[in-house]
């Protein structure tokens, strides 16, 4: 891989650095088009991706590390939330999340990471929930952390099927 700049740090005030750029994905795979996505939002220059379920329809976490980690690097800021087609082998995709969480500085997170969980990185307060797939009391965590973020950013995602607005076979 090429070599890529270091994603670590904030401000001196915890606030969000001028020009911060957040790229949101979703029901990524692993095929080429991922690579082309993934590749893009680094071209853009996002300095974190917030990756909202269904990473890679294969239930294959460490295929799925590895093409972030060829693309962006295994230190850039790449979080998650658990998706529908994640269920399978969640617990893996999770470890893996929490991993490249424990190589960044500047970061923290609080309660069970992509499931119910509320994370602060470069001034950006968000919430990765699993609401409708898994876990309890989402509605309450969400309230509550958000109302407790005195961040000027804040961002509650969350991974849902929306079956009734689908054409075709998708689930």
């Amino acid at each position: 891989p090429t070599s890529v700049p270091t994603y670590k740090g904030a401000r001196a005030d915890g606030g969000t650095p001028a020009d911060f750029k957040v790229a949101f994905i979703g029901d990524q795979g692993l095929g080429t088009t991922s690579i082309a996505v993934m590749e893009l939002i680094k071209s853009e220059g996002a300095d974190m991706v917030l990756h909202l379920g269904d990473f890679d329809f294969q239930d294959n976490p460490r295929a799925w590390d590895n093409r972030i980690s060829d693309v962006f690097g295994p230190d850039f800021p790449y979080f998650g939330l658990i998706g529908n087609h994640d269920e399978i082998a969640w617990a893996e995709y999770q470890a893996k999340l929490q991993a490249r969480l424990d190589r960044l500085d500047g970061v923290s997170c609080t309660g069970d990471l992509g499931v119910k969980s509320a994370c602060t990185y470069r001034g950006v307060f968000f919430i990765l929930s699993g609401v409708g797939l898994l876990g309890s009391g989402h509605d309450t965590f969400i309230r509550d952390q958000l109302a407790a973020s005195d961040a000027i950013w804040k961002i509650c995602s969350w991974h849902y099927v929306q079956i009734l607005m689908q054409v075709g076979n998708q689930k």
